[in-house]
């Protein structure tokens, strides 16, 4: 039987309108992955974006670019097309 994957999705929010997907990676230690998202955003550690990532788009990465980002909310909703649940990350 197939572990099931979660989808951790993170997002850029500027402030202004929609948040921005940056990127995504699959796990099966979700769990792992709540509590390393709610002690950074407790303690304000910082997370790096990779701007080598193919699936950033390039004004994006223009933007982030050298920039450390704090979690600012995680939240958890139903599914995409490729799993059940995803956790949603967003950066400030």
């Amino acid at each position: 039987m197939e572990e099931e994957r979660v989808k951790i999705i993170f997002y850029y929010d500027e402030g202004e309108g929609e948040p921005q997907q940056i990127c995504y990676f699959f796990t099966n230690h979700f769990a792992e992955w709540l509590k390393t998202f709610n002690y950074s955003k407790k303690h304000n550690v910082e997370f790096w974006p990779r701007t080598d990532d193919e699936k950033i788009p390039n004004e994006i990465c223009e933007k982030i670019a050298g920039i450390g980002f704090c979690v600012d909310d995680v939240c958890f909703r139903f599914g995409s097309d490729d799993v059940m649940q995803c956790m949603d990350v967003y950066l400030r």
